[in-house]
């Protein structure tokens, strides 16, 4: 009798302890894209399915204004270059587009309340447009989460990147160009890594980072933007004029390896 009691209760306690498992898992899903309809329909499903999502974009380009705007803490990837059926990638951000036909903002991520993980991978993100409204290309607000934007090319908008609420931001290999007010605007976050990246021939700054904690940039090439004096207060001062990179404010005052290879650096630092 002992014995099978004992049984008994080891199996009950082996049940509730996967159930508890269960419980406390992470779940994921995966969304393989190839139409707008459908690239609308994961971002909306994404956003309120408790769930970290990615989501596979196949190759060609989609003509909208993105939008995932959840309440919930849980993670978004988006990324291109998937063939049919998103069974293999090829990564490069020139076969898979997202245009916003000047019509709005092309790709938005955001999180209210909650920390969240967002990542971007392998788009070209163009043609976006918001009258009065310079956060065109991509908007990226993360509420102290992560963000991360690698492989992707930004070109062609009002605003090229507009990043903000950030704990860390990771901008790596990206290429930034011929956007009509800035290359990357990011608003107070944490800690910022710029690293490899191209950001060029923008009409406005090319780089500004606003209170971030810390900055490391490395190995990137910030030439030929322009900052006119109607663009932002500081366009207006002669010798911010030329300036390729902007950082206010920089709370520890520690940045890393100033950019190089023909680009112009400033530190500002208003209290």
């Amino acid at each position: 009798m002992k014995t099978d009691f004992r049984k008994g209760y080891f199996f009950f306690s082996v049940l509730i302890m996967f159930l508890m498992f269960l419980g406390g898992q992470v779940y994921a899903e995966t969304f393989c894209i190839n139409s707008t309809a459908g690239l609308h329909t994961a971002l909306d499903t994404a956003a309120s399915n408790g769930q970290d999502d990615t989501i596979q974009i196949v190759r060609g380009t989609y003509y909208g204004n993105f939008v995932y705007a959840s309440t919930e803490a849980y993670g978004i990837t988006v990324e291109g270059g998937y063939a049919a059926g998103c069974a293999s990638r090829v990564v490069d951000p020139l076969n898979t587009h997202l245009d916003g036909s000047r019509t709005g903002r092309v790709l938005v991520l955001s999180s209210t309340a909650v920390v969240s993980q967002f990542a971007v991978d392998g788009l070209t993100i163009r043609n976006g447009y918001l009258s009065n409204q310079s956060r065109n290309g991509l908007y990226v607000s993360a509420n102290g989460g992560s963000v991360t934007i690698t492989n992707t090319r930004i070109t062609k908008n009002a605003g090229g990147s507009y990043i903000t609420g950030a704990g860390t931001i990771t901008f790596v290999q990206n290429d930034l160009s011929l956007n009509e007010s800035f290359g990357l605007l990011v608003h107070p976050s944490d800690n910022i890594v710029l690293e490899s990246n191209t950001i060029h021939d923008n009409y406005g700054l090319g780089v500004l980072l606003e209170s971030p904690r810390t900055a490391s940039l490395k190995n990137n090439t910030i030439t030929d933007n322009v900052c006119p004096p109607t663009e932002y207060f500081y366009c207006g001062v002669p010798e911010l004029a030329v300036v390729q990179v902007f950082v206010i404010a920089l709370m520890s005052k520690t940045i890393e390896s100033i950019p190089t290879r023909g680009q112009v650096y400033r530190y500002a630092e208003h209290r």
